[in-house]
């Protein structure tokens, strides 16, 4: 009994320093691509605890838990930080990409060891769209992945300013090797097989 809880400490130790590498190398894949030396992306919470976006008009800021909040908070300031808006709550740490543009926004939630969602959201109006519940109504291949005991959908990277690549790493009773499939989402278009380079 005490060898079992020794593996499934291990293999929790393992997930968070995979989870950990993961986001890093995301980071610095955007930050390569990014223009002007300015990064599209940040991981909270983190060394960092803002995010300009690429036009430099909104910022992202990461709040930590304190008495009155049990949750860290990411929250949307205006030029000159005259509006705020809370956007998302999360327990754990989250992944944060800018579109090119700056009209939409990418978190991307570790909310468990066992499981990561991608929301999207719209800047300048309420919109917000749980990518893995979409994907999971829309894609027999992405909701077959996410059927696993162990499933991160994660927005890996904006494509174009309008079409983000989507990771899904999956492992469980569907795929006991693990599978790691990558998808495109165009907004307002959906889900494709990523295209091969």
């Amino acid at each position: 009994m005490e060898n079992n809880g020794a593996s499934w400490r291990f293999a929790v130790i393992n997930a968070r320093k995979f989870i950990s590498l993961f986001i890093t190398s995301v980071l610095l894949a955007a930050s390569a691509g990014a223009s002007e030396g300015k990064s599209l992306g940040a991981a909270f919470p983190g060394p960092k605890s803002e995010l300009l976006s690429p036009d430099g008009k909104l910022r992202i800021v990461n709040r930590d838990p304190d008495e009155n909040r049990p949750l860290h908070t990411i929250v949307l300031v205006g030029q000159n930080g005259v509006a705020e808006k809370t956007l998302h709550e999360y327990g754990r740490h989250v992944a944060v990409f800018w579109s090119p543009d700056s009209q939409h926004l990418t978190i991307t939630d570790y909310a468990e060891s066992t499981d990561a969602s991608c929301f999207l959201y719209q800047m300048g109006s309420d919109s917000k769209i749980d990518l893995g519940k979409e994907a999971r109504q829309s894609d027999a291949q992405i909701a077959s992945l996410l059927k696993n005991e162990h499933a991160y959908f994660e927005c890996a990277r904006w494509l174009t300013s309008s079409k983000i690549s989507i990771k899904v790493k999956a492992w469980g009773r569907n795929n006991p090797n693990g599978a790691d499939s990558f998808f495109e989402y165009t907004i307002g278009k959906g889900f494709n097989p990523a295209v091969a380079k």
